[in-house]
C-alpha cells in the first residue's frame, strides 16, 4: 500500500481503469469459452440425431425377423451398447438384439407386452427399459411395460395401464 500512497492520482485512475478493463476482458473470455463449450454440445447431439435416424432409415429393411409383418418401430440400446430392443409394430412383439461391434444378431428372444408396442426407452443406468404401447386407437386404456435389463435375458417385469 506505501506504492499507492506515493503515487499521483493521474497513476491510480489509470491503474483503477486497466484493472476494471482486464476483469471485464477476462469475464467476456469465459463466457465465450462457456458458450462455445455449449454450441459445441449441441451441435454433437444435432449431429448425432441426425446420423442415427439416417442410419435406423437405412437398416429397417434389414430388421424384417423373418416375418414381412413384423414392422419394425423403434429401437434402443443399452449403455454399454451390447443390446438393443426393437418395438415391432406390426406383429405386437419385441426382440433383444445382441451388438458386438459392428456385428448386430437376432437372439431370438421374443417379448409380447401389449398391442402394438411403439416407443422404447433405455434408462441411463441401463437397468430398465420403458415400452409404449400404441394399442388399436380405439379409446382403449394402453400399456407401458417396464423391462428388466439386469437378468441373463431382458424380460417384462411390470405393466401399468395408462390413457382413458
Amino acid at each position: 500500500m506505501v506504492f499507492l500512497r506515493a503515487t499521483s492520482i493521474k497513476r491510480k485512475l489509470t491503474l483503477l481503469v486497466m484493472l476494471t478493463t482486464t476483469v471485464a476482458l477476462l469475464a467476456a473470455a469465459v463466457q465465450f469459452i462457456v458458450n462455445d463449450v455449449r454450441d459445441y454440445h449441441r451441435r454433437v447431439v444435432a449431429d448425432l440425431a441426425i446420423l442415427a435416424h439416417i442410419i435406423g432409415e437405412n437398416c429397417t429393411s434389414a430388421l424384417d425377423f423373418d416375418d414381412p409383418k413384423a414392422g419394425p418401430a423403434a429401437i434402443a440400446f443399452t449403455p454399454d451398447g451390447k443390446t438393443a430392443l426393437v418395438t415391432r409394430d406390426g406383429d405386437h412383439r419385441i426382440s433383444i438384439l445382441s451388438v458386438d461391434g459392428t456385428n448386430v444378431s437376432d437372439t431370438k428372444r421374443v417379448m409380447t407386452g401389449g398391442h402394438r408396442p411403439y416407443a422404447v426407452h433405455v434408462s441411463p443406468k441401463g437397468d430398465i427399459a420403458v415400452i409404449g404401447n400404441q394399442g388399436a386407437n380405439a379409446g382403449d386404456i394402453m400399456p407401458v411395460n417396464v423391462v428388466d435389463l439386469k437378468g441373463k435375458a431382458p424380460r417384462i417385469v411390470n405393466t401399468e395401464d395408462v390413457g382413458q
